[in-house]
């Protein structure tokens, strides 16, 4: 990625350039020779960020996790419906059996643990407690490699805790992971849209007060959105188990609230979607074709 946008932003400079008046171009051997230094540089700053293990190589990112679970068969089976629904692809190579004895379908015992984790590629393993006592599940922590991927499971609350590694900070997996909207970085971006479209709306505000019946009713709903109270684009109903939104001037059906007609289940449907694919160009689509249910 970083060769193909550096030779992206060296032909983009050079046309730009061609197109430049001879009085104010200047080498281009100058300007090629900058471009190609500035992509060593970056080279080897990552190289560093690398080496001091602050970023993940590209090839560490999208290796296939080969997983283990050590629990019990049902844990086994709860551990695969969470990750299948926080949309997270990983590779589960088998169950470990928490007793002493080897099971059918299962690659071993939790006893043989160590031997296990030598023949067999594993990246992460997940504990499922129960069966397992936290003792037992302290004890092993403390036996497996380095950078081996840690992960807890407690049955019954559809959430895995843990760690890119042993002695690392931990994160969290639960059924909600597959949102967009759960990630910091896409809410911040959701609040920076509605920021943006408030201001232009303020900017222009004359062609607003000529065009919409309510002008009123309308720029009190900007205001709401500046003032963080609402949000352009809100569920269509009260949802529980999606990520919070403040209320919406309009919902994921383009409507307001009170005028949303369709069944329950196909308005939660359509606010899962949303979650689930958020996109700033969403919100920007939904308030420029609905801009006349702008002041209700």
């Amino acid at each position: 990625r970083l060769i193909k946008s550096t030779a992206t932003a060296i032909l983009v400079l050079l046309a730009a350039y061609s197109l430049l008046p001879e009085t104010l171009r200047f080498s281009r051997g100058i300007l090629l020779f900058g471009s190609i230094v500035s992509f060593f540089f970056m080279m080897f700053i990552r190289w560093l960020l690398l080496r001091w293990k602050i970023i993940d190589s590209a090839a560490e990112l999208d290796e296939i996790n080969q997983t283990i679970i050590a629990g019990s068969e049902s844990n086994f089976m709860e551990v695969n419906a969470v990750l299948q629904q926080a949309g997270m692809y990983e590779r589960v190579l088998g169950r470990i059996n928490p007793g002493l004895s080897n099971e059918a379908n299962t690659i071993g015992s939790f006893e043989k643990l160590g031997q296990l984790l030598k023949i067999y590629p594993v990246k992460e393993i997940i504990f499922c407690e129960g069966l397992l006592s936290n003792k037992k599940i302290i004890d092993a922590m403390q036996q497996l490699p380095r950078h081996m991927r840690v992960k807890i499971f407690v049955p019954g609350t559809q959430t895995l805790i843990g760690s890119a590694g042993k002695n690392e900070a931990g994160n969290f997996v639960s059924r909600d992971s597959g949102f967009r909207l759960t990630h910091a970085i896409t809410r911040r971006n959701k609040s920076l849209t509605d920021i943006i479209i408030a201001s232009l709306f303020l900017v222009t505000f004359p062609l607003h007060f000529i065009i919409k019946r309510k002008p009123i009713l309308f720029f009190k709903n900007v205001f709401s959105v500046m003032f963080f109270r609402k949000t352009w684009v809100g569920y269509a109903l009260a949802e529980k188990n999606l990520p919070v939104l403040k209320p919406g001037v309009l919902t994921t059906t383009g409507l307001p609230a009170f005028l949303n007609t369709l069944p329950t289940e196909s308005l939660h449907a359509t606010d899962l979607l949303y979650a689930q694919g958020f996109h700033i160009l969403k919100d920007i689509k939904i308030v420029w074709i609905n801009y006349k249910l702008l002041s209700f």
